[in-house]
Formats: C-alpha cells, structure tokens, sequence
C-alpha cells in the first residue's frame, strides 16, 4: 500500500510540491538520509528549506528480495503512485515537482503514460500539473543490477521488478518511447542524472561479499533521451547520489535547486503568456474572447488576432529523430557479419554526390538482413551527422506505383496524397528509406517514380528490395548470407542461455540446412524454447524434403519457407499464437499494443500467446506498435489464403470483420461524439488493414460476401479520406454486391475526387439508373446531390439547381433530414455564389436547424463559415466574426484541420476588407502551411489569390503577379472555374493598373464567359465595369456607356449598392466627355445619393474624386453638391 508524508512545510507552501520516490529495495526516507539514524540528514528536507517549497516522500512495496512481503510489479506501482497522488487533499490542484531514484524513476514513467492513455480525466488533469521530473540514476533502458540480481537469483529471490528492470526487456524500451510521446504533450521540465562510481558489492548490495565493484546504472543507460537536455554526471555510486552528504558544496543539490528555479521562472512565464494583451499600436483594452463582439473595428480587429490556431500540423511521423530513433534498434540488438555491407551503404549516405540524382539500393533474399544493415548504416551515419533529414518509409507488400506517393506523404504528414503531383509539392529536401520496395521496382511505372524521385531538387534515395532497381537507381549494394562464423555466433547469442550446442552440428546444420540465412538462423536459434537441437535438426530434415518442390518453384526465399513453418509448427502448440500472428500480418504499418489486448479479450486468446510471437521472433514491439518483417507477415497470409489452414482464418475472420463493422458503425453516428472522433482516427490509422483483409477474403473460393457488402455500405462517407485505397477496395467489391448501387456512388465520389469527372459522371449516372428500377427514391436523391455538386463545380448551375431541387423533393418526401439540410446547404452556396444573399441566408439557416438538431458538428460548422462569409460580404464584420468563431470551435471539436484552414483564411479576408493589411497577411501566412500537408489545392489557391490582393493594394505589384500566377495553376488543375475566373480578373486588374490595357482586356474577356456560366453574376458585372473603364479611357465613351448600362442591370438584379454607385460615377465621366451635362448630372446625383445611403468613407471618395475630375477644382465640385443638393427633391433624375 502506497502512502505520501510530507517531510518539509511553510506557511505558503512554495509555489511547489516536490515528491520523492525511492527505488528498488529502498525506504522513503532511509534512501535520502546520508546517516541513516541522522534524520536532520534527510535531503528532501533539506530541497524544501533551500527552496521554499513543501517536500514529500512516498512510502511503497518496493523490496529486492523474496524473503520480504511481495511487491508490485512496475505497472501497477504506476497506477498506485498515480491514486495515491489523486487521493492526497494537500495536493490538490498543486503544480508538482517529481523525483525519483533508480526504479522510483520509472514508476514516475508509468505513472504518467498511465495517467495520459487510460482515458481516466482525474489522472489527465493531475499530469497536466507536473512542472518538472528530475531522474537519478535512473535506468531507462535497463540496469545491470537485474543482472546481477540473476546471478545470485537463488539466494535473493528476485521477485517482479527485477524482471522489469532487465537491460534487454522491451518493456522499458516501450516505456521511454511513450514517455517522451507524453513528455512532448506535457511539455514539463526534465533533468536526469547519472552515477560515475561503481557500488563495493561486499560493502553495499544485500550483505553478500562478492568482492567486486559494479556500475548499477551505466552512463548510456541512465539517459532518458530527452530533446534540448543532456544527461549530468555526478561523481558518487548508485546509492550515494541521492543522499549528499553534505547541503553546501554538493553538485546533485545546488543542480535541484537550480532546476526547482527554472521550473518556476517556466511558470511565471507561462502565466504572463496567458494574460490578456494589447494590440501593438492600439489604444483599445483588449476584449475577452466571449461573443457577441461589440461592433466596434478596433475592438473587433482584436478579437480575430487573439483567434487561436490550432496545435501546428503533427510534424513528419516518418522523419528519424536521430541515431536512438527506435525505428534504428536492431531486431537482436546487436548486427553481426555486416562490416563490410554496412561500410558500403554507409559510404553512399556520406558522399557528396549530387543528391538531385543519386540514390541506392540494397538488394538480396528475403529475410536476408537488408533493412537490418540499412537501419545499422542509418544509425552509424546520423550519430556522427545529427542534423541530417532523414524520413523511414515502411513499404507494405503488394504495394503498387499508385499507392507510394500516398505512402511517402503520410510519412511527411499529408494524409491525403493521393499522385506524384501532389506529392512534388511537400517534398523536403532529405534521405528517403524505401524499405521493402520490391513490389514498386518489378513495375514500369514504379521505376519512372523513382526516376522522378531521385529528379527533385534535394531529394536522395535509399531503398531496400528483394529485386534489382536497374535504371532507377546507381549501382546495387548486394547482401549476400552471413558469413559462416556470423552465423554461427547469431545462433548462439539466440539459443536457449546455459543450454550446450555440439559445434560440429551446429555447424552442418547452420551452413547445410540454413544457408547461413540470416532470418532463418534467428528463427531456428529461437525455437529452442520449444525443442532440443536434435530435435530442431531431425524436424527440418522432414519438413525439408516434403517442402522440396515448392522450394524449388521460388528459390528466392532461399531456407525461409521451412524455418517458418517449423515455427508455425512450434507455435500450434500455444492457444491463439496463430491466430495473433495472422491478424497482425493484416497490418502493415504495425499493430498497436492496445489492439492486440481488445483482440484477446473478444477472442478469449490468453497473453501466453502474445509472449510466444515475441520469443520466436514473428513480432518485434516498436514504441506502442508490434511489428512483422515482410515475409514474416507475409507467409501468415499466404497460410490463411490456402485451405490447408483454413481453421485458423475461419477464427481470425470473425474477429477481425467484427472489429471494422463496430469501427465503422460508430463512425457513422449522426452525432458527432468523442466516440465517433476517436473511432474516425482509428479507422484511418487501420485502413491499411481493411484493404488487406477486404482483398484477403475476396480471393478465397467462398468469401463473406454479404459481411462485405454491410462493411462497405457503413463505410460510404469515410471513404474520402484514404481515396486511393478505397477506389481499390469499392473496385474490387462491387461485382460481388448484391446491389451495387451505392458502391457507384462511393466510387463516383472518389474518381471526382482524383480528377476524373467523366468518370465520376458514369458512375453517378449507372446508379441512379439502378435506384430507379429499385424505385429507391432515397438512394436516388443521394446521388442526385453529389452530380448536382459535381455541375455546379464544372460551371453549370442551372443544371446543378435542377438536381438539387429533385433531390431536396425526394429527402423531403422519404423524411430524411441529414439529405435535406445537405441539399439546402450546397442550394445556398450556389444562390450566395449567384449574389443572391437573401436566399442564400434563409437556405442556410434551415440547414443550420437541422445540423444542429441532430448535433451534426462538421455540417452546423461549414454552414456557420458560409453564413459568416454573407455577413462579411454585407459589410456586418462583427455578425461576421461571430459565426466564424462559432464554426471554428466545432472544427476543432471534430479534428477539422482543413475546416479550421478554411475558416482562418475568412477571418483573414476579413481583416483586409477592414484595412488590416499587414494582420491579414500574418493570418494567410500562417495558414498556407495548413493546407501544404492535406495538398487541398483550393485552400491553396484562394490563399495565394488572397495574398496577391494584398500586395496590389499596397502596391507591390510584381510580387501580386507571381501570387496570382499560383493562384491560376491550382485552379486550372482543380478545373475550379469561378476561382480561374476571379484570378483572371484579378490579373486584368493588375495590368490595367501597370497601363498595359491590351492584356487587361484580354484577361477581362476570358473571365466574363466565365461568370456568366457560374451565374456569377456580381463577378460579371464587376468585369463588364472594368472593360467599360478600359473603353472610357481609350475615348471610345459610346461603347463604355454600354458595357456600364449592362453591369448596372446586374447590380440590380443582386441589390449590389456598392457596385451601382462606382458605376453611375464611372458614367458621370462618359457623359462629361460626350458634353451630355444632363445625363452627367443625374448619374452624379444618383452615386452620391446612393454613396451617402451606403455610409462607407471609401466609395464617398470614390465618387468625390470623380465629381472633382469633372468640375475642375475641389471648391468647384463643393459648390455643384450645394447647388444640386439646393434642389428640391424629385428634381434629379436616376437615369443615365
């Protein structure tokens, strides 16, 4: 049982609670006392009168040896610490500082990772209070003292804690890994430090005379690893560093005290970044976030600068932290043979070789120890060049051309890649592993990607592959089978310890039977724990003549196929081993720990047979994920794909296809939940494996195709997210369908998605012709919306309206509500679109009662931006803000990121349209690096549009076109005519301002048929204004007083004051020209009528600027708005 005693107190506590946590076989206040009947030595005490703050201990179970009451195992020690800490009233919402010795160290570990990944909220927010961990002597990746433990184990009676701390056990290997996932999300404050002194064993450890002196916790070992810190030597053993013997003069204290200050001056710092601030240059007290804003600009201005953004975009998941990278572990810890093959691979990562062109490969059987020696060059090469990029790429078996660019860009962060040319983009300069690249390089296609690859500027290659890269790659790096005597030592670092090996034998068999082969001596070394070596020898040699023709129809595979069904055969012995080791071959980037736990408890399959996949070597645990070597996996699959083992797939099936429809059916909850969040997230992180198993099942000779059919309906609106994938997976399942239907319409979907329109039209047009003969009038109204959706974006409202009100009459007549507010939704976009912003407003706003009706979070947040955008364009900034603050919580509820994009760049045109050009800028900037990951060309593309607006209105005009240019690529390669349509117009904007008037109209005449097709009809009267202005000044007033009369019909049509009133201005000047004095007056007096209804400074200048060019002079123009406003009214005509 745990307990916490204070041992230091003051009046005002500090702004601190330090607890310190003995280790192993310690006692909570003997471990600190440097004389242990001397309590005026207890060191804590002495931290918290040095310090100021209030110190305490905890007492727990933490004894050696067996003779004692038996303690805990480390896991639930964590879990103890944690409800001991939870439960301590003292301690509540106190920031906390934790210490801990040797094994209280890793307890401090397990507490944590405990406390963030159990879902508990109470032990959440206790983490979130820690401010600093210092580490002494810790073992974070094991201890020789376990070792040692061993060696006099039947004396000690070592119990549990023992066999946590063990140097090699993956545990704590796992523990780091999570830690510093943890660590990173907390982001406290860490110091660590290390012993220099071995302990006298006759003199310190249990009372034994050993007569020799051992280093507990050596220096690489003692190191936590964490980024920015280095580990601090303290010159005392592993007993004495937590004990100073003397409070002045002693490193360990004064450093403690040293990092107690920095935490607090952390803390303070933190404390005056979440005070309120001013706006650099404003006058104005900044207003808290709460809504509704007032409507004052300033004030409002404040509010959209102060909008936070979102966490940054999670950095490249692929990318090596450097040479400790778990992913650069050996298998066995330690690579034996490989000298030279290491040297070569090695030489190529520090040539100076133009990387636009140079890459390699390394090449050899499978399982023959590739990736090992990359991996082992990879390590040796960062160690002496940490800052080195380098991004690790896991190529799945059965990967195809198509589906490695989406592979490398989930390495870079972008989730949504889908082709070569969204990729080229986000490509960083750096070294990319292609690990297992063997299924790219046997395709033509393949082969030109690498060659692109290699092309880009600072990109270099390194790949692993069973099979040559000629012409993509330089000259091979080969791997050949281990040296003899390699092969030989890896058998016997594998075998079972103190069991003998008759080497004459084991030579024979090593060099005869495995071919020094590098994975099938691992796996026959392991199987020492379940047969003798003669046993091992005789089962080969049976099994080895019953393989021989299927050995010699794939040669490559070399001893591999016999050494693995010899494993196969060991592990049919243990409950469940088989049926985990097929499941986790259905995922290739790895299964999760946690996973594998929810497998065995729906299965009833007992953690014996995990333990059994990690003795023989079938999985290897990587940070929270077990993984499979390639032909590992692969000869699981191809097991469960024969009928010879079909048991074992009947027992995985059900377990897996049960798994996905769970997934899939709490995703595809109405209500968006934390539920339904997290499941969406776990289903993108195992789409992979639906794909495997999905394909897996469809190739046997009576698959579950009804089991399919129901996964795939549930999985329809989740399909968008992995698009290259799921056209495979909708592909390969439709002509098994019973009705295939709405397969069509997924598919549809996904081909409008990848930029095959036609394609997408095809199939949208098959199912509504299927629907139609099942007189399904809900399937048809669901794919009338998206052809609908897919007119509209081609430019063809008209059509796209029709669809849209066939599809709201049907959603209306079947009562369902979630088609309904859809379809009212894009009905608004495309009336906001076409300046109708009335019934935009009303059309959104009975999608928006709906959405939030059925708490639908992504559908009330885009209907929420699109309202904001009405407001803004209506000139109502503050109503405007409001819904877009409103939008942007629900975004970040639902994970969002391009929602959140989308939103953010709307508060950045907002602060242009109220003259905050320099904010704006900031906003759009910040923003950009959103979009780059997703590669959502549209996001991009009206960002980059928006920038240019600013640089022309500040004049930068060359900076304008090179942003507008980027603008226009997107759009065209997106086919988004209205966005190709504005740039275009902006373009003309631009020369016609710079005086080239030829290219302006040119540009202006390539918009206008534009937006006539999208029924754009302000944009198209803006254009016909600018061509007008364009035949004003070449003289021609006749012409210009037409195209201003068609622009006017327009304003007019959509109540576009604004335009109206620089137009009558622009015609003032044509009727002045022509000495038209009437027709001059009147459309003077209707711009400045109109001007002064509008109340906007800019268009009264606009339209005084005008009235001064035609009078000649400002006292002139003064005394024409006396007398015409002398007039009585009705005088003035509003003609032109």
């Amino acid at each position: 049982m745990s307990s916490l005693k204070r041992v230091f107190e003051t009046q005002s506590r500090g702004p601190f609670s330090i607890i310190f946590i003995h280790g192993l076989g310690g006692h909570f206040e003997k471990t600190w006392m440097s004389r242990s009947k001397d309590h005026t030595s207890l060191w804590p005490s002495w931290v918290g009168e040095d310090s100021g703050c209030e110190t305490w201990v905890l007492d727990y179970d933490a004894d050696l040896s067996g003779w004692r009451d038996s303690a805990m195992p480390l896991p639930a020690q964590g879990l103890s610490f944690l409800d001991c800490l939870d439960g301590a009233q003292d301690l509540e919402n106190r920031p906390l500082i934790l210490v801990g010795h040797s094994m209280g160290g890793l307890v401090i570990k397990t507490a944590i990772v405990h406390a963030m990944t159990r879902g508990v909220k109470r032990y959440q927010a206790l983490a979130r209070r820690i401010r600093g961990v210092v580490f002494l002597a810790t073992p974070h990746q094991g201890s020789d003292l376990a070792t040692l433990a061993d060696t006099f184990k039947p004396v000690l009676r070592t119990n549990a804690q023992v066999g946590d701390m063990n140097a090699h056990n993956e545990h704590l290997l796992a523990l780091s890994d999570q830690f510093l996932l943890q660590l990173n999300e907390l982001k406290f404050k860490v110091r660590a430090f290390s012993e220099t002194k071995g302990v006298e064993i006759g003199k310190r450890l249990f009372g034994l005379l050993a007569g020799q002196r051992v280093m507990v916790v050596k220096r690489g070992n003692g190191n936590p690893h964490v980024p920015g810190e280095s580990l601090i030597p303290i010159a005392a053993d592993h007993f004495s560093i937590c004990k100073p013997a003397r409070r002045k003069g002693e490193q360990v204290h004064n450093s403690l005290l040293a990092f107690i200050r920095e935490c607090g001056k952390a803390e303070a710092e933190q404390s005056a970044e979440a005070a309120p601030t001013r706006l650099t240059g404003s006058t104005e007290p900044t207003v808290p976030i709460t809504l509704p804003v007032t409507p004052d600009q300033s004030l409002l201005i404040a509010e959209v600068l102060k909008t936070p953004l979102p966490d940054p975009a999670p950095g490249a998941p692929g990318r090596l932290s450097g040479s400790k990278d778990s992913r650069l572990r050996p298998r066995e810890g330690v690579i034996l043979g490989r000298d030279a093959e290491i040297a070569k691979v090695l030489a190529f990562l520090r040539s100076s070789d133009d990387s636009a062109v140079v890459c390699a490969q390394v090449t050899g059987f499978g399982g023959i120890g590739k990736t090992e020696v990359c991996k082992a060059a990879l390590k040796a090469w960062l160690e002496g060049s940490p800052a080195e990029t380098v991004f690790y790429v896991d190529v799945p078996d059965e990967t195809s051309p198509e589906e490695l660019p989406s592979l490398i860009g989930r390495a870079l962060g972008a989730d949504e890649i889908t082709s070569f040319d969204q990729l080229t983009p986000i490509l960083k300069p750096g070294l990319y592993y292609l690990d297992n690249l063997e299924s790219v390089a046997e395709k033509a296609e393949g082969v030109e990607l690498l060659r692109k690859l290699q092309q880009r500027n600072g990109v270099r290659l390194l790949a692993s592959s069973r099979v040559d890269l000629a012409g993509a790659t330089s000259q091979p790096i080969r791997i050949d089978v281990l040296p003899l005597e390699a092969a030989i030592q890896l058998f016997r670092k594998l075998w079972v310890p103190n069991v003998p090996l008759p080497a004459d034998a084991l030579e024979q068999f090593v060099l005869k039977d495995l071919g020094c082969h590098a994975l099938s001596v691992t796996l026959m070394a392991r199987l020492g724990h379940s047969y003798s070596f003669d046993e091992i020898v005789s089962r080969w040699k049976d099994v080895g003549v019953a393989f021989a023709k299927d050995l010699a129809a794939d040669s490559r595979l070399d001893s591999l196929p016999i050494s693995l069904r010899l494993t196969r055969d060991a592990l049919a012995a243990q409950p469940g081993a088989l049926q985990l080791w097929t499941l986790a071959a259905l995922f290739p980037e790895g299964i999760e720990t946690t996973l594998v736990t929810q497998f065995q408890q729906t299965a009833g399959w007992p953690d014996e047979a995990r333990q059994a996949l990690s003795r023989h070597h079938v999985w290897e645990l990587r940070g929270k994920r077990f993984h499979l070597l390639p032909p590992v996996a692969r000869f699981a699959l191809d097991e469960a794909a024969t009928s010879s083992r079909e048991d074992i797939w009947l027992e995985v099936r059900p377990v897996a296809f049960d798994f996905f429809l769970e997934l899939a059916k709490a995703v595809g909850e109405i209500a968006s939940t934390d539920e339904s969040l997290r499941a969406r997230a776990q289903l993108l992180d195992t789409f992979d494996a639906l794909h495997r198993l999905i394909f897996l099942e469809l190739h046997r000779e009576t698959p579950e195709v009804e089991t399919i059919e129901r996964l795939v309906l549930r999985l329809a609106n989740q399909f968008q997210f992995r698009p290259v994938l799921s056209v495979e997976i909708l592909r390969a399942c439709w002509p098994h369908m019973k009705d295939p239907s709405r397969a069509f319409v997924s598919l549809g979907g996904l081909e409008e998605r990848l930029g095959r329109p036609d394609e997408a039209r095809k199939l949208y047009s098959r199912a509504l012709e299927l629907f139609e003969l099942q007189q399904d009038e809900l399937g048809q109204a669901n794919t009338l919306l998206p052809l609908g959706n897919l007119e509209r974006r081609l430019g063809r409202p008209d059509q796209a309206r029709a669809l849209y009100n066939r599809a709201l009459a049907l959603f209306e007549r079947k009562h369902s509500p979630l088609g309904l507010a859809n379809t009212l939704q894009s009905l608004g976009y495309l009336e906001a679109r076409a300046g109708h912003r009335n019934e935009a407003r009303t059309l959104y706003d009975r999608a928006l009662t709906i959405f939030e009706s059925k708490q639908v979070g992504l559908g009330q947040a885009t209907t929420l931006r699109f309202i904001g955008n009405l407001e803004m364009q209506l000139g109502r900034f503050d109503e405007a803000l409001e819904q877009y603050s409103r939008a942007l919580s629900l975004f970040e509820q639902e994970h969002s990121r391009l929602g959140i994009a989308n939103t953010l760049r709307s508060m950045g045109d907002l602060l242009s349209r109220v003259g905050k050009l320099d904010e704006a800028r900031e906003l759009y900037n910040r923003v950009l690096p959103m979009y780059e990951p997703q590669q959502d060309r549209l996001g991009l593309a009206n960002t980059f549009h928006a920038l240019g607006e600013l640089e022309r209105r500040q004049g930068r005009l060359d900076e304008a076109r090179e942003l507008y240019s980027r603008a226009l690529s997107l759009y065209e390669r997106r086919q988004i005519g209205l966005g190709l349509g504005k740039t275009l117009q902006a373009l003309g904007d631009l020369e016609h301002k710079m005086g080239r008037t030829d290219e302006a109209r040119a540009l202006y005449e390539q918009a206008l048929p534009i937006f006539k097709g999208h029924q754009a009809v302000v944009s198209e009267a803006n254009t016909l204004s600018a061509l007008g202005n364009l035949r004003r000044k070449a003289g021609a007033h006749d012409d210009a007083l037409n195209l201003y009369r068609e622009a006017l019909q327009l304003y007019a049509q959509v109540d576009q004051s604004r335009g109206k009133v620089f137009t009558y201005a622009d015609i003032a000047r044509s009727h002045h020209a022509l000495g038209q004095a009437d027709a001059r007056d009147d459309a003077l007096k209707q711009a400045w009528s109109d001007a002064q209804a509008l109340k906007s400074e800019g268009v009264v200048k606009y339209v005084l600027k005008a009235l001064r060019e035609i009078t000649g002079s400002a006292d002139a123009a003064i005394a024409w708005l006396e007398e015409a406003l002398d007039k009585p009214e009705g005088d003035g005509a509003t003609g032109t």
